[in-house]
């Protein structure tokens, strides 16, 4: 379906005084995404700047890296704290401190160590290591190649050091990315509660980092896990990726832009509007975006005639096309064409039918057209 510009206002009645009063968005298109200029300049990065200046600009180690406004951040929801990964490890060592690891009579005695920044980016590393050439075993990366000959990695080895099995052992115990000393909300306001501040951030540093192209894609992702949970969406079945938990998202080029996990409470007020969950979470992203008429494909699970309308009634005004279902989102019959076979299907191939859906004041003319294939 695609959705069309609208016919210029006739001359009238002015807009309400409210609406005068908005901070209209310029549309500032870039034919494809890239990154942000501003966010390389502020960060003193350039094609030759080592790996891990860029990965420290999205995940910065201590606060001082982290150049980002806190109050815009807001990764703890005081507008004051400055997300770093120094702050997994105070998180991780008061976890463990909570179970008086290395004490006497408890887990890991006279074994622990607390953890610092260092530490913890070094295992993460070897996690995404890990996932780009999974080995059997995590540990088995961390080995020089002179002791396992197949996953052993020497540059792994060498700046992990020795210890590496206690190390990757408090790592998998103790490690927390959100402050343990914080009361929990309701699950059902925050059921990603472990990681919201995680999530915040991303949402924040990831937009930061990228200017989003005029066409962009929905789609979903999913987080693989074995373990058990609720909010395991059962998808093996039908994809190879198997089992997990799911997020729609925006994504230009391989860049994930935005996303909103399917296990997260959406706005009411699209719900109260006649908005199934997930067309809500879809028109909350579409109202974060920073420009005006981005245009949007997305897939037959996404698309319906009233996500058109809606998407094009926020202020952002998003335009989305793609191929939709025959039945249960708002298709008129006019455009739906016989099923034909053999010789009669060849003579209507390339067939087009095209249909205006008016009266509505907000979203004008929106076009539905099918095309015979």
């Amino acid at each position: 379906m695609n959705v069309m510009s609208p016919r210029k206002r006739k001359k009238g009645k002015g807009f309400a005084p409210t609406r005068n009063k908005r901070p209209l968005l310029v549309p500032q298109f870039r034919v494809r995404g890239g990154p942000n200029e501003d966010f390389l300049k502020k960060h003193g990065l350039d094609e030759h700047s080592h790996p891990m200046d860029w990965f420290n600009a999205l995940m910065p180690m201590r606060p001082e890296d982290n150049l980002e406004d806190p109050a815009v951040a807001n990764v703890k929801g005081d507008k004051r704290s400055k997300f770093s990964v120094s702050n997994f490890a105070a998180y991780s060592n008061t976890k463990a401190t909570m179970v008086n690891a290395g004490e006497k009579g408890h887990i890991f005695e006279g074994k622990y160590k607390p953890l610092t920044p260092e530490d913890i980016m070094k295992v993460m590393g070897v996690y995404i290591l890990d996932g780009l050439t999974p080995s059997p075993q995590l540990v088995q990366k961390m080995q020089p190649q002179s002791k396992d000959r197949t996953h052993g990695n020497d540059f792994i080895a060498k700046h992990v050091g020795v210890g590496y099995q206690q190390l990757h052992r408090s790592f998998r115990h103790f490690f927390g990315c959100q402050d343990p000393t914080m009361i929990p909300p309701a699950k059902e306001k925050c059921p990603n509660m472990k990681v919201d501040e995680l999530f915040r951030w991303c949402r924040h540093v990831w937009k930061e980092a990228w200017v989003l192209a005029k066409n962009f894609s929905v789609d979903e992702q999913t987080c693989k896990m074995q373990g058990k949970s609720e909010y395991k969406t059962r998808c093996g079945k039908f994809k190879r990726i198997g089992d997990g938990i799911q997020t729609d998202c925006i994504a230009d080029d391989g860049y994930t832009y935005d996303f909103y996990f399917r296990n997260e409470p959406v706005d009411t007020k699209w719900i109260d509007k006649g908005m199934c969950p997930m067309h809500a979470r879809l028109l909350h992203m579409f109202g974060n975006l920073r420009e005006v008429g981005h245009q949007c494909k997305m897939d037959n699970l996404f698309n319906s005639v009233s996500l058109a309308r809606a998407a094009y009634m926020l202020q952002t005004k998003v335009l989305i096309h793609g191929v939709i279902r025959k039945s249960g989102r708002g298709v008129p019959a006019v455009v739906i064409q016989e099923e034909l076979g053999g010789k009669r299907a060849d003579a209507v191939r390339g067939t087009v039918k095209v249909a205006i859906l008016k009266d509505d004041s907000e979203s004008h003319d929106l076009i539905v057209a099918s095309c015979y294939d």
